[in-house]
């Protein structure tokens, strides 16, 4: 493992520095394509929500769900969505995940929720096991994705793309092999903002086209959302395209906390490239109330309306914690670590909600302070 220390940062103490040493662990999850499906998790179990407190439910004229699949449900996002179902009364969650034991350590005890193994790829998708479990369901969640924020080889590019596009064409094919009157009635898939070009100057909404000269982020994110493009006709798509999605429970928040109560914490490279972010919260709000209302459908951008700087988030959840935000990791560092994987890291973009905020959807957590004292309030 190599280490990588700020050069302006100084050494104050053994614990200062082994905290500095081993900084660049804190970012391999950071990224808003890391959902990783199915992985095994450490992660204290959610407890069953209360539906109060919510600033804005799900609004009226969608219609109640009886059950909803959730692929890689044990993930950041899938416990987040998972809690956000319960507090509506869903009365059947299913988690398809290829480590079920892992999962249920991990997912609410609830009667509401059962975990089913899959290993999407290894068998015809129309007669594996699992496929049994989409029937009937009102709506479909993909989240499954291997994480992104790693020093990209062809053989780790191949597992990034197919681990996004087998198992959405995997859901697909189960979905078309179903009678129509069993069929899902709304398939939701994730995408990530790296579909729009790192730009700092722009802002970019859902009807902003990719960059001319594709990078891998863009290849990726265009191959996962027209894997979706199979459904039959009657099952409505959704397509959320996530930012970095704040979360104590995993993620970026969750690696650099360790950092920051050590007073070691910092941005990444300049500090300068914006961020796109969301709070765990809205992101599993914005998926429910999509795939219970029909009135959605197409692209949405999985963002609050806000995003920032690098240099303010970190500033931010500084201010959250006590803490200082002043050792900045150099970028050349980080491409030497990353090497062409830096760019997660490295660049950015500002990323709008518009399509959400246009159907009626209200974030919870407009500005990153609010979001990050909500993660660390007392």
């Amino acid at each position: 493992m190599l280490n990588f220390v700020s050069s302006t940062a100084p050494i104050a103490s053994p614990a200062r520095t082994t905290a500095l040493s081993s900084r660049h662990a804190a970012f391999v999850t950071a990224a808003p394509l890391a959902v990783k499906c199915g992985s095994r998790s450490t992660l204290p179990a959610l407890p069953r929500p209360s539906s109060q407190g919510n600033s804005s439910p799900i609004v009226a004229s969608a219609s109640p769900m009886k059950k909803v699949v959730i692929a890689g449900g044990s993930g950041v996002v899938g416990r987040a969505l998972v809690s956000q179902l319960l507090s509506l009364g869903v009365p059947e969650i299913v988690v398809l995940t290829r480590s079920p034991s892992s999962a249920a350590r991990v997912l609410p005890s609830a009667s509401e929720v059962s975990v089913s193994g899959w290993v999407p790829g290894s068998d015809d998708a129309a007669t594996a096991p699992w496929a049994a479990a989409v029937r009937g369901a009102d709506a479909v969640v993909n989240l499954c994705g291997e994480l992104i924020v790693t020093r990209w080889s062809d053989a780790k590019k191949k597992e990034i793309m197919d681990s996004r596009v087998g198992t959405t064409k995997a859901l697909v094919d189960a979905i078309a092999a179903l009678p129509a009157a069993e069929r899902p009635k709304c398939f939701v898939g994730f995408s990530a903002v790296g579909y729009y070009p790192c730009d700092d100057s722009k802002e970019f909404d859902e009807s902003s086209p990719p960059p001319t000269t594709p990078n891998f982020l863009t290849e990726v994110t265009q191959a996962w959302e027209a894997a979706a493009s199979g459904l039959p006709t009657g099952v409505r798509s959704v397509t959320i395209r996530s930012g970095i999605v704040l979360s104590r429970g995993g993620g970026f928040v969750a690696k650099t906390e360790p950092i920051f109560n050590l007073f070691a914490g910092g941005p990444v490279g300049r500090g300068t490239q914006p961020v796109s972010w969301v709070h765990e919260r809205d992101l599993a709000r914005l998926v429910a109330t999509a795939a219970a209302d029909a009135g959605y459908v197409g692209v949405y951008n999985g963002t609050a309306p806000r995003p920032e700087t690098f240099k303010e988030v970190c500033a931010a959840m500084g201010r959250a914690m006590g803490r200082p935000s002043l050792f900045p990791v150099p970028g050349p560092v980080i491409k030497v670590v990353f090497g062409e994987g830096a760019m997660v890291l490295l660049e950015g973009q500002r990323v709008m909600p518009k399509r959400a905020m246009e159907a009626g959807f209200e974030f919870e957590f407009k500005d990153v302070d609010s979001a990050m004292k909500d993660l660390f309030k007392k």
